[in-house]
């Protein structure tokens, strides 16, 4: 129930403003057991935890690019990078090594009893608004994801037994190993 991984981030700064922090959400830190606001719905938990209370959690191992970092917000849900300057019309790229353990629960993230649902499984660049970068909370019921569209490149390594259902298109396949 781990996913390990290595991210390569390159964000042009669209702003007016020089920036010197950057700002991803943690979504899989809602998963932990010490957290904050519940993932899940009171009224949904009993079904959707269909192996009794299960947690998970997102650990960032290294990040490259960045000057330093700290985790923090509400509920360990926001990734701080500071870094030097980056002014418009720049890039700031970054490479975010991390785990993310997947609580046994049918929800957006996590193993359910018939596959795996990886919804914002990595840290998520902050949508950017008039005071800076956003942060939110991962919250039970509705669309609590907020963040621009961008383009991703993914490569994933899974059992060959595997099925992967995604909005991207497959580039390429190969077996080794049973793994696909």
């Amino acid at each position: 129930r781990t996913v390990k991984a290595e991210m390569q981030v390159s964000v042009e700064n669209r702003t007016d403003n020089a920036l010197t922090e950057y700002k991803f959400e943690l979504y899989p830190n809602a998963y932990k057991e010490d957290a904050v606001i519940c993932p899940v719905s009171p009224l949904y938990e009993k079904t959707a935890y269909y192996d009794g209370k299960s947690y998970g959690e997102i650990r960032i191992k290294s990040v490259d690019g960045a000057k330093s970092y700290h985790i923090g917000g509400k509920d360990d849900n926001i990734l701080y990078l500071q870094t030097e300057t980056v002014y418009p019309d720049e890039r700031a790229n970054f490479t975010i090594e991390f785990e993310t353990q997947l609580a046994k629960v049918e929800h957006r993230t996590g193993v359910t009893e018939r596959g795996v649902n990886l919804c914002d499984f990595y840290p998520v660049l902050c949508h950017y608004g008039e005071n800076g970068f956003e942060e939110y909370t991962y919250e039970p019921i509705g669309e609590p994801f907020v963040y621009d569209t961008a383009n991703y490149s993914v490569t994933l390594t899974l059992p060959s037994g595997y099925v992967v259902a995604s909005s991207g298109v497959e580039e390429k396949r190969t077996n080794s190993d049973g793994k696909t």
